[in-house]
């Protein structure tokens, strides 16, 4: 008979948690361009923002969509007219969470590419979800250090 330890049951959970997020991933996606979408822009307010609970993406060289990998928030002022956008969406790839010069749709922009894994994540700074997951382990390592 197998027996499992606290330890063993607690990093099961916290794996079977980061599986659920990535297959059925919801993002906030919404667009505001100079204030365009007051409810998308910062500070965030969800009520009137779409919100998709199983958000997909294309992929480059595929036909059809899949199933995102990534929330993103992309928010900037665009260098020539300084105009601001702010992007809320869902991707398949992690864009890093940098800040700077980046490039949108053939133009430049000074802002930040912000991506998460968890659920509805792009409401705000990724910063935020990052450091939950850091307390989820930490709890995790205390939990299995305790009970070696």
């Amino acid at each position: 008979m197998i027996t499992f330890t606290a330890p063993c049951i607690a990093l099961l959970c916290v794996l079977l948690l980061d599986l659920c997020r990535v297959n059925s991933l919801g993002c906030f996606t919404c667009t505001s361009l100079n204030g365009s979408d007051p409810s998308c822009r910062d500070p965030f307010n969800p009520v009137h923002v779409n919100y998709e609970t199983k958000c997909k993406q294309g992929m480059e060289g595929r036909v059809g969509t899949f199933p995102a990998k990534y929330c993103t928030k992309i928010k900037g002022v665009r260098v020539d007219t300084q105009s601001e956008m702010l992007v809320r969406s869902c991707g398949m790839e992690s864009m890093l969470n940098t800040c700077g010069l980046f490039r949108f749709k053939e133009h430049d922009y000074h802002g930040c590419l912000m991506s998460c894994k968890a659920n509805a994540c792009n409401e705000a700074s990724a910063l935020r979800h990052m450091t939950s997951n850091i307390v989820v382990f930490t709890v995790s390592a205390l939990v299995i250090g305790k009970n070696s």
